[in-house]
This record gives C-alpha cells, structure tokens and sequence, in this order.
C-alpha cells in the first residue's frame, strides 16, 4: 500500500548542491573547470516577504545541504505547498566579490528549487530538491 502525503505526519526535505564562483553561481560553460566558493552562506527563503528559513555554508567543495524536518499538520515557517508551489528559493547572502573580485560587486546569486525525488519511509515522506541553477539578482 503506498502512503500518501495526507497519511504522513512528517516531512523531510533535503536541499544539497554546488555553488560555483561565477556571475552566476554554476558550472562553467561545456563544464569547464570553474572554481566553487567556498564559506558562502546560502538562504533557503520561502514565502512572499522571502523569510529566511534555514541555512548552511558551503564547505571546501563549495558544497551545501540544507535539511528540514516539519510535522505536516503543524505550523511550520516553511510547507510543503511552499516547496513544492515555487515559493521557495535558495540565495547566497555572501557577495560574489568574496570568491572573486573580478566579478560584479554589490550583487548576489539565487536559485528556485528544483524537486529531484520524493520517497517514504512508514510515516515519513522525504523529498530532496536541488536548484535550476543560480542567476545574478540585486544585493536588496
């Protein structure tokens, strides 16, 4: 039998990727090498004022991963119809120019999310996102 979201009493969602040090926070073009920013604080924003949500600072690799847990019929700063609607994005508080001062100061890079697979296991429904992929947005 398989569970439905309705049947679950905890969500876990999991938000992991790579941030690049480009004007665009992704892969260089045909994959070249591109280097990562390391130490960037990357926000998970939901919602319509943006509100910061969780967070977590890229490692060495220019890795991160965010992880939430939240009970579905709960209050929750962040839901499931927020993740899942597009109403939630990833930005990166830290400035371009702290990896690379070539690249444009004053701006940042975010992301929407991108929803990669979902499972469960007994009452728990796990989705892990990834991105789209990051585009230059203004510092405010």
């Amino acid at each position: 039998m398989a569970l439905s979201i309705a049947d679950a009493t905890t969500v876990t969602a999991s938000i992991n990727g790579t941030l690049f040090c480009t004007v665009n926070g992704s892969l260089g073009v045909n994959g070249s090498a591109t280097p990562v920013f390391p130490n960037a604080l990357v926000q998970l924003q939901c919602g319509g004022g943006n509100t910061v949500v969780a967070s977590a600072t890229t490692n060495s690799a220019g890795m991160f991963a965010i992880n939430l847990n939240f009970n579905i019929l709960g209050p929750s700063p962040v839901t499931l119809a927020n993740l899942l609607g597009g109403r939630c994005r990833l930005r990166v508080a830290t400035p371009l120019v702290s990896c690379n001062s070539t690249l444009p100061p004053g701006n940042l890079v975010s992301a929407p999310l991108r929803l990669i697979v979902t499972a469960s296991n007994g009452l728990i429904i796990i989705f892990r996102f990834g991105t789209t992929g990051f585009t230059l947005t203004a510092s405010n």
